[in-house]
């Protein structure tokens, strides 16, 4: 169902194009010259592969989109050529009113509907706006989150083990004392690996680059870990994702036999 519901609004979700597969962003803008701090507006919009803060948007009662940043999906432009879409701060006026059709389109309330134009299948695509065409380049999905495959989840768990074996090295321990291992990553030992310790984890002892395992990905990956929800990993949820629970059982099965 593309549409949200009356109590779905104000959820943040990632506003993915049908044709492409790739979600609606702002784009980085560039720092003003005299203080850091301070973002230029309005900035423009970008249609990329999902994985990054940036891509998630809610709708709010008044029908404007909001950024997770606080920008709001405006029709009144850049100025120049190409696109005539931009986020900007928020202005009440019908530029920023948007709605959902029944077929996934997004449409402004003065008639037009946004669209993918150009490199469709690639960072290249452009985002027009255009009248009713009733193309799946004019079709766009809410998703909840990111998804890893099973390429990822297996590679991650990978480099899991070998920063397992290295922290073992590091700390002269052997690398099956987990619950040593597991004391050393959480770091203000509250006996949870809370977010920031994950990332850490991930980014700097398995050496996950951001290009290998954008910012969303890697909340994937961790709410991945998080089988109870909690927002932290557990020493018993770190040791099944390893495959540890899977082992002792076929060992307490083998031991029956």
């Amino acid at each position: 169902m593309a549409a949200f519901s009356n109590n779905e609004k104000g959820k943040f979700r990632f506003i993915k194009s049908e044709l492409s597969g790739f979600c609606l962003q702002v784009q980085k803008a560039r720092e003003d010259s005299e203080s850091a701090s301070m973002i230029q507006r309005p900035v423009g919009l970008a249609v990329l592969e999902p994985g990054n803060s940036s891509q998630l948007w809610r709708v709010n009662s008044d029908h404007s989109f909001e950024n997770a940043e606080g920008l709001f999906l405006d029709l009144s432009g850049l100025g120049g050529k190409g696109s005539s879409l931009c986020a900007n701060e928020k202005n009440d006026s019908d530029t920023q009113q948007w709605h959902m059709t029944h077929k996934g389109e997004l449409t402004n309330d003065n008639g037009t509907y946004l669209t993918i134009k150009g490199g469709s299948k690639s960072i290249t695509a452009q985002l027009w706006t255009n009248s009713r065409k009733n193309s799946i380049a004019q079709h766009w999905v809410f998703v909840d989150d990111v998804a890893l495959d099973d390429e990822m989840i297996e590679k991650l768990r990978e480099r899991l083990n070998t920063a397992l074996a290295l922290a073992a090295v590091k700390a002269a321990v052997n690398s099956d004392d987990l619950s040593v291992l597991f004391e050393g990553f959480d770091l203000d030992k509250s006996g949870y690996l809370e977010m920031s310790e994950m990332e850490r984890l991930v980014r700097d002892s398995m050496n996950v680059s951001e290009k290998e395992l954008p910012e969303m990905h890697l909340r994937a990956f961790i709410k991945l870990l998080d089988t109870n929800g909690d927002g932290c990993i557990d020493f018993n949820e770190f040791t099944e994702f390893l495959g540890f629970k899977e082992r002792e059982e076929e060992e307490d099965d083998d031991d029956e036999d």
